[in-house]
């Protein structure tokens, strides 16, 4: 099966972004791209491009700087219930004028918070939480192309 999703012109960046992006371009303006999947739930699914290298640790499972990856939107409503994290280890996040993708590696249902965490051992990529309040959109990464095969 393969799916055909919008493909959103800014990136999932590995670092925070600069505070001038902006998140609100045009949708007309996106473009697609296509992805092979197991199957297709309802949901909202976009393609983001993978940019900087705090998700890179070298190993074979961490993202690197040009992979792109297909997500699929988790509904607000299901903020407040347990994240599967375990089941899905990468997601974007955007808060703020930022649009990060990283790897959830606790949550807080009582507080509401959820800490974030890249694979970059460097210091400069420290973990760090956010309240889900600050939160606009959480999206679970489902399949990466690698840049190698993203041309």
């Amino acid at each position: 099966l393969y799916i055909q999703v919008p493909h959103v012109p800014y990136a999932a960046r590995a670092e925070f972004a600069n505070i001038s992006d902006t998140l609100e371009p045009y949708r007309e303006e996106w473009g697609t791209e296509t992805y092979e999947a197991d199957k297709r739930a309802s949901g909202l699914y976009l393609s983001f491009d993978v940019k900087g290298d705090s998700m890179d640790d070298g190993s074979r499972g961490s993202l690197q700087d040009g992979d792109k990856v297909l997500v699929r939107e988790l509904e607000r409503d299901d903020w407040r219930n347990p994240l599967k994290y375990r089941d899905h280890p990468f997601w974007v996040v955007v808060f703020g004028s930022s649009v990060l993708i990283k790897q959830i590696i606790s949550e807080d249902m009582e507080s509401g918070t959820i800490t974030f965490h890249s694979l970059n051992p460097s210091p400069e990529y420290c973990d760090f939480t956010l309240n889900i309040d600050d939160i606009r959109s959480l999206y679970y990464v489902i399949r990466v192309k690698p840049k190698s095969f993203a041309l």
